[in-house]
This record gives C-alpha cells, sequence and structure tokens, in this order.
C-alpha cells in the first residue's frame, strides 16, 4: 500500500489546481468586488462593532484591491503546491498562507461562496494543523482521516438537509434549479418539462445518495473504491457541468483520495497510539 504521503499529496495537487482555477476566476471578475456589485464586501452590515472599532482594518478589507491581491496569493500557493507537494516547510506555508487567506475572504462577505469554496478552506486548515505532527507520515494519516470524516458529513449533512425540504422531496428542486439564470442549464429544464418524472428521480436520487454516504464504510472493500467514489466524482462532473459550477469537481474530488485512503485501511504503523503521542511530544 502507498504511503500516506503519497495520497495526501494527490489530493493536495488537485485542491490546489481547484484553487488556482478559483484564483483566475477571481481575478477574471475582479469588477464584481468593486462596491455596490454582487461580491460587495459585507463587513460593516455582518460586523458592525468590528467596523466601528477597527476603520482603517475594516476600510483595507473593503477595498476590492485587497481582494485582488488574495486571489493572487492563493494562485501562487496553488502554483508552490502543484510543483512541491511534497516538501514540508512548503507545505506548511502554503497551506497556512490559504486558510488565513480563505479566512478573510469569507469575514469579508460570504456572498458568492458556495460548497466548494468551505471545503477548500477546510483542507487547508486540516493539512495546516497537521503540521503539529513531527513525522512526515503521521501528519499525512491524520489530515487524511480528517478529510474523509469531514467529506462523509458533508455528504450526509447536504442530503438530510434536502431530505426535509418539500421542494426536494417532490421534485421541483432540480428543476426550478435548472430554470435560474444563475446555476441553470436551458437544455436541462426543456428536457426535464418534457419528462417531469426525470426532476423527481434526480432529486431523490441525490437525497439518497447523499444522505446514505456513510453506508459506503460497511460495504465489501471492492465496491468502495471502485464503484461507490467513481459514482460520486461523476455527480461532481454532473453539478460542474449543469450548474457551472466546476469548482466542485477540483474541491470535492479532491477530498477523494482521502476516502479511498481510509476505504483501504489506512497505515498500519501510524495507529491512534502513534498519533497521540506525537502531539505529546510536540506539546
Amino acid at each position: 500500500m502507498r504511503l500516506p504521503s503519497e495520497y495526501l499529496a494527490r489530493s493536495r495537487r488537485i485542491a490546489a489546481f481547484g484553487q488556482c482555477v478559483s484564483a483566475a476566476e477571481g481575478l477574471a471578475r475582479r469588477d464584481l468586488y468593486r462596491p455596490g456589485e454582487l461580491l460587495s464586501p459585507q463587513i460593516r452590515h455582518a460586523y458592525p462593532r468590528f467596523a466601528r472599532k477597527h476603520p482603517r482594518l475594516t476600510a483595507l478589507l473593503e477595498d476590492y484591491r485587497f481582494v485582488v491581491g488574495c486571489d493572487t496569493v492563493k494562485a501562487a500557493a496553488g502554483i508552490v503546491t502543484l510543483l512541491l507537494p511534497h516538501t514540508r516547510r512548503l507545505t506548511v506555508a502554503t497551506s497556512t498562507v490559504s486558510a488565513v487567506v480563505f479566512g478573510l475572504e469569507r469575514y469579508r462577505t460570504n456572498f458568492g461562496r458556495d460548497g466548494s469554496d468551505q471545503m477548500q478552506d477546510i483542507m487547508a486548515t486540516v493539512v495546516a494543523l497537521s503540521s503539529a505532527f513531527r513525522d512526515r507520515e503521521v501528519a499525512a494519516d491524520f489530515a487524511l482521516r480528517a478529510i474523509n470524516t469531514q467529506l462523509a458529513v458533508s455528504y450526509f449533512a447536504s442530503g438530510a438537509i434536502k431530505l426535509v425540504s418539500d421542494d426536494w422531496r417532490s421534485g421541483r428542486a432540480f428543476v426550478s434549479v435548472m430554470r435560474t439564470e444563475a446555476y441553470g442549464h436551458p437544455r436541462a429544464a426543456a428536457l426535464l418539462d418534457k419528462i417531469p418524472a426525470s426532476s423527481l428521480l434526480v432529486c431523490w436520487g441525490t437525497i439518497l445518495g447523499e444522505t446514505l454516504y456513510p453506508l459506503l464504510y460497511l460495504m465489501p472493500k471492492s465496491a468502495q473504491v471502485h464503484r461507490v467514489l467513481p459514482v460520486a466524482g461523476l455527480f461532481h462532473l454532473a453539478i460542474g457541468h449543469f450548474m457551472g459550477l466546476p469548482r466542485f469537481v477540483w474541491a470535492f474530488g479532491a477530498t477523494h483520495p482521502a476516502a479511498s485512503y481510509v476505504l483501504e485501511g489506512g497505515a498500519a504503523a501510524t495507529s491512534i497510539a502513534a498519533r497521540i503521542g506525537e502531539v505529546a511530544r510536540a506539546a
């Protein structure tokens, strides 16, 4: 079996490519960050006390050039990760910087952010925190298990929310989304109108697939990695194509190597006791 660091390097490379795509998109549409535009700052509304107490810092965060700088930093961190994913110091630096930048962008405004941005944020934070372990393989094992747990929670939570929604249970949700200008697909909407039952099938397929995802860990190993995970990958490809959200492919695709690592049994040398001992020594 491959070492944990090899799985993590693959995961980080996929995430880094998605990070570069996200940064390039932000730089190409930087005018949306200006006041009054879709991605304009919301600090004064969301955090009025902070804005009154720190007017200069607030003004800096509100300046659209600040976000342009953040996107530039994200792109640079992504490129370094793509080229040198195994270098420990660079791993700590790029993941920490990325986590900080994602946090600042989230603080500035939540508009325009989606599940892919949040997953990228979580992955960067987890990799940065894993640097507390001195042993490279132990650190990678910790990060992979944490990312895999977040993936399972994300799928289940998303499915559970849809399950309590009348629009999703009735099948109206998918066709309604396909009719929107921002996330829609005219041809898909037209096809769904012709075959109403297809929207119901997609809605319930999504609900069941996401809600029951944790059962993957109880299935035979041959089905876990070679059948279910590829289906999850196709699901994100469909989201990227029909909803115009290609970043989902890279953000969630980056978590699948972590799931593969856990499903394949992990590394015997990196037991829970070893991880706890490493933390104790680091402290």
